[in-house]
């Protein structure tokens, strides 16, 4: 008899304790009273789609930098599939920003200006404005993407290898140096 009582104690705070869960809920949900949220403000930036890309250089630069021009048939044998992951598909400019979507739906986000039809990308590591890309008319913009591989020669026993990629690259001498062999591809990506 005293397990049932006990079970009955159980059963009513429950059922008390379950009531008191639901009035809460009820006292705390959204009320019809509520301002109701405004809606977004409209996209005001300009969306442009991948068109075209056109290899302007492909290169070996050695540790004396003496250059050497490489078959763009051997891009792939370099750089795997990095070009085609790392190839945009869609820029999305606002006022100060430009938003560079590759496959993936992978976005970057840059802040930007233009000087001229020069666009302009932010660099925060050095404050710097670096030249990317220009305005080719009133709906085409190409954007430049220098993709590299360094190889660090000052020790045999032993080998740094460095891959990257840049939007303001336009130059190996950015990067090459006389400690290392550079392997250089710079792509120009054209967008409507």
């Amino acid at each position: 008899m005293k397990t049932s009582n006990t079970k009955t104690k159980h059963y009513k705070k429950a059922a008390l304790l379950s009531t008191l869960i639901a009035a809460l809920c009820a006292a705390y949900s959204c009320s019809d009273n509520d301002s109701p949220k405004p809606d977004p403000e409209p996209d005001t930036s300009n969306v442009l789609r991948y068109q075209s890309m056109a290899i302007a250089e492909f290169k070996q630069i050695t540790s004396d930098n003496k250059t050497q021009d490489i078959p763009v048939a051997d891009i792939e044998k370099y750089f795997g599939e990095r070009t085609e992951m790392a190839s945009p598909n869609l820029l999305r400019l606002t006022e100060d920003s430009i938003y560079i979507t590759k496959p993936g739906d992978l976005t970057e986000g840059y802040k930007m200006k233009w000087d001229g039809n020069k666009l302009l990308l932010y660099k925060e590591q050095t404050d710097t404005w670096e030249h990317c890309g220009e305005q080719k008319d009133e709906k085409q913009i190409t954007l430049n993407t220098g993709f590299y591989i360094k190889r660090s020669e000052e020790n045999s026993k032993r080998q740094l290898t460095v891959i990257g990629q840049e939007y303001s690259l336009e130059n190996y001498s950015d990067i090459a140096d006389h400690t290392s062999s550079t392997i250089w591809l710079r792509v120009t990506y054209t967008f409507e």
